[in-house]
C-alpha cells in the first residue's frame, strides 16, 4: 500500500491537496473558537463585549507569534530527516521540540498576564470595552502553555504527514470549546470570562490528546520521558529556520497593534464591524494557509529525499491550486458577506461597517495568497531570511508610514484600511520577482548531502565505475580483467544509488536481485564518512520492494573492507550461494570476503 504520509512519491497534485485538507479542516475547527466566542457574547452578552473580544486579535497574534515561527522550523526540521530517513535525527529533533513547546509557553503565560494591561492601552481600547478585554485577554494567556504543546506537537505529527490526527483532536476540543461556551454564557452567565475559560479548558485537552499521541506511537517521532531533553544541534536547527519566521510574526504583529490603535480611534462601531469582517477574514485565509504549510512540507520533505524536480514542481502545483482556489472564494464571499456576517451581529450600523472593510480586502487576498505560495517554498527550502525582511518591510515599516501620514490628511476609515491590501500587493510583487529571479528550491541549504536513485546510464555512475575499477585493480591480485569490468558495468542495472554532498558526487552503489528474496550491493565506492548513509538508503529501498536478505561481496586486501562494522555479518565463501556469473570474476573468489545482512 502507498504510504499518503510520505510526500516523496505519488502524484504531486493529490499528495498535496490530500496533506491540506484535515490541516484545511482542523484550521475551521480553531477558528470555530473565535467565532464561536464572537457569536455567543453578540447575542447572548453585547456589541461591546463582541467588541472586546475582537480587538485584542492584534495582541493575541503577537504573544504566539514567536512559538509558531518555532513551530515552522520544527515542521521543516522533522519534515527533512523524514525525506531523508534519518530516524535518528527525526526522533532528536522531536523531543527538542516538546521541550521548547513547554518554555514557550511558561514564558508567554506570564509575559502575556502581566502585560495584558500595557497591551491594552498600547491599542488605545475604548473606555466602554475595557473591562471585558482585559478579563478576555489574561484568561486566554493562562493558557498559553497548552496552546504552546498542542501546536508545537500537531506540527511534528504534520511534519511526518500525519494530519489525520491533529484533526480528530480539534473536532473533540471544537465540541467541547462549544458546549462549554453556551454552559458558561448562557446557563451561568459568566459573560466574556465564560468564552475566554471555555476556550482554555479546550486547549488543555487538545495538548492532552497530541502528548498522549506521541508517548504511545511505536512510529520514529516517539516521544519518551527518557528523551525529553534539548539536542543543540537540533535546536540551534529549529531556531535558525523558525527564529526569522518568528520575528516576522512578531513583529507584524506589533505592528498590528498600532494599526488596531486607528481603528480604535473611529469608535466601539467600527472596532466591532471590523472585528465582524476580521471572523470572515479568519476562514478565507485558512486555504491560503493550510496549503501554505502543505508546499513547505512537501518542498521539505523532497530536498531531503534530494529530489529537487519534485521539490520544485510542488510549489508550482500547489500555487495554482491555491490560486484558484482563494479566486472561488472572492467571489463567494463578496457575494454573501451580508448573510455570513448576519452570523455574528444583526445590528445595521456594525453591518454597515464591516461591509466597508469587506469591499476593501476581500479582494486583496489574491495578493496574500501569491506571497504565501512562493514563501511556503523557501520556507521548506530552509530560506527564510530574504522573507522575514520583505515581510517587515511591507507590512510594518511601509504600511506603518502610509499610515502615520494618511492620517494626517483624513479622517475616513477607508484610506485607513486600504493599507492592508496594498501591502499584500507590494510584498507579492518583490517575492514573485526575488522567485523567478533565482532558483531557491535546492538541496543546498536543507541537506548539503543527499542521494539519488537513478539507471546505469548516469554518467556520474559510469564515472565511479572506472575509478572503483582501477581502485581495485591496484589492490587485488589478477584483478586486472577489462572483461570482468566491462560486463559488471554494462549489466541492465537500474536500481543505482548516487550520493552527494552539495552537487558534488561522493559515492555510489548498485543493487541487483538473485531471486525473489535475496538482493546483491555492487559497485560500492565512496569515502567511509557516507558510506553508512548509501547503504542505510539501499537496504531500505531493498526492504520496501520485498527482499529478505541483503549480500555483499568485496576484497580481503583493500585497505576499507570492514562492512562487518555496519551491520553485515561475515558468511563462509563455501557456503555462499550466489557466486559469480562470470568465470573470470569467479577465479577472484580467494582473494573475497562474504557478507550478509537480513533486512
Amino acid at each position: 500500500m502507498e504510504n499518503k504520509a510520505n510526500l516523496t512519491s505519488g502524484t504531486i497534485w493529490k499528495r498535496i491537496v490530500i496533506y491540506a485538507i484535515p490541516i484545511f479542516i482542523g484550521g475551521l475547527l480553531q477558528q470555530l473558537y473565535n467565532v464561536v466566542d464572537a457569536v455567543v457574547v453578540g447575542h447572548l452578552v453585547s456589541n461591546h463585549a463582541l467588541g472586546a473580544v475582537g480587538s485584542v486579535g492584534p495582541i493575541m497574534v503577537l504573544m504566539v507569534a514567536l512559538f509558531m515561527g518555532l513551530s515552522v522550523g520544527s515542521c521543516v526540521v522533522i519534515a527533512n530527516y523524514f525525506g531523508k530517513r534519518d530516524h535518528e535525527n527525526l526522533s532528536k529533533a522531536a523531543h527538542t521540540a516538546i521541550v521548547i513547546s513547554v518554555i514557550i509557553g511558561v514564558f508567554l503565560t506570564i509575559i502575556g498576564i502581566t502585560m495584558t494591561p500595557v497591551f491594552l492601552k498600547l491599542i488605545a481600547t475604548p473606555e466602554e470595552i475595557y473591562g471585558d478585554a482585559k478579563i478576555y485577554l489574561q484568561t486566554f494567556f493562562a493558557g498559553m502553555i497548552a496552546f504552546s504543546v498542542y501546536n508545537i506537537g500537531a506540527s511534528v505529527l504534520q511534519a511526518v504527514g500525519n494530519t489525520r490526527y491533529p484533526l480528530y483532536f480539534l473536532i473533540v476540543s471544537t465540541v467541547l470549546h462549544i458546549i462549554l461556551d453556551i454552559v458558561f454564557v448562557a446557563v451561568f452567565k459568566m459573560g466574556v470570562m465564560g468564552v475566554a475559560l471555555s476556550t482554555v479548558l479546550s486547549e488543555v485537552v487538545s495538548a492532552s490528546l497530541v502528548l498522549i499521541t506521541l508517548f504511545n506511537s511505536k512510529k520514529e517521532y516517539k516521544i519518551s520521558f527518557k528523551k525529553l531533553k534539548i539536542d543543540r544541534s537540533q535546536m540551534k536547527r529549529i531556531i535558525g529556520l523558525g527564529l526569522p519566521s518568528a520575528i516576522q510574526n512578531s513583529i507584524v504583529a506589533f505592528s498590528n497593534i498600532f494599526v488596531q490603535s486607528y481603528i480604535n480611534a473611529f469608535g466601539a462601531d467600527t472596532v466591532a464591524g471590523f472585528a465582524a469582517e476580521g471572523k470572515i477574514e479568519a476562514f478565507m485565509t485558512l486555504p491560503i494557509s493550510a496549503l501554505a504549510l502543505s508546499i513547505t512540507t512537501f518542498v521539505s520533505q523532497n530536498l531531503g529525499a534530494g529530489d529537487e524536480k519534485r521539490a520544485r514542481k510542488g510549489v508550482y502545483v500547489g500555487g495554482a491550486i491555491c490560486i484558484g482556489l482563494i479566486t472561488s472564494m472572492i467571489v463567494f464571499a463578496l457575494s454573501a458577506f451580508h448573510i455570513l456576517c448576519r452570523a455574528f451581529t444583526t445590528d445595521p450600523i456594525i453591518l454597515e461597517h464591516a461591509w466597508v472593510f469587506a469591499r476593501i480586502f476581500i479582494p486583496g487576498y489574491i495578493f496574500l495568497a501569491i506571497y504565501n505560495i512562493w514563501a511556503a517554498g523557501k520556507r521548506g527550502a530552509g530560506k527564510v531570511k530574504f522573507t522575514m525582511f520583505v515581510a517587515i518591510g511591507c507590512f510594518v515599516v511601509w504600511r506603518q508610514i502610509y499610515l502615520a501620514i494618511i492620517t494626517q490628511y483624513t479622517t475616513s476609515v477607508f484610506f485607513v484600511a486600504i493599507g492592508f491590501p496594498i501591502a499584500w500587493c507590494l510584498c507579492a510583487t518583490i517575492l514573485t520577482i526575488d522567485y523567478f529571479h533565482k532558483n531557491y528550491i535546492t538541496a543546498n541549504n536543507m541537506t548539503r548531502v543527499h542521494i539519488n536513485h537513478l539507471d546505469s546510464a548516469n554518467p556520474d555512475f559510469l564515472s565511479f565505475c572506472t575509478k572503483l575499477d582501477d581502485y581495485q585493480n591496484e589492490y587485488v591480485p589478477g584483478r586486472r580483467e577489462s572483461g570482468i569490468n566491462s560486463l559488471y558495468n554494462s549489466e541492465n542495472l537500474h536500481d543505482i544509488f548516487l550520493i552527494y554532498d552539495d552537487k558534488t558526487p561522493v559515492g555510489t552503489a548498485a543493487l541487483i536481485a538473485h531471486d525473489a528474496e535475496t538482493c546483491e550491493i555492487i559497485r560500492v565506492f565512496s569515502d567511509k564518512k557516507y558510506r553508512n548513509k548509501l547503504l542505510t538508503e539501499i537496504e531500505n529501498h531493498a526492504k520496501s520492494v520485498g527482499f529478505k536478505k541483503i549480500i555483499m561481496r568485496t576484497f580481503k586486501t583493500l585497505p576499507d573492507a570492514d562492512y562487518d562494522k555496519l551491520g553485515f555479518q561475515t558468511a563462509n565463501a563455501d557456503n555462499f550461494t550466489h557466486v559469480d556469473k562470470f568465470a573470470a570474476a569467479a577465479n577472484l573468489a580467494p582473494y573475497r570476503l562474504y557478507f550478509t545482512k537480513d533486512l
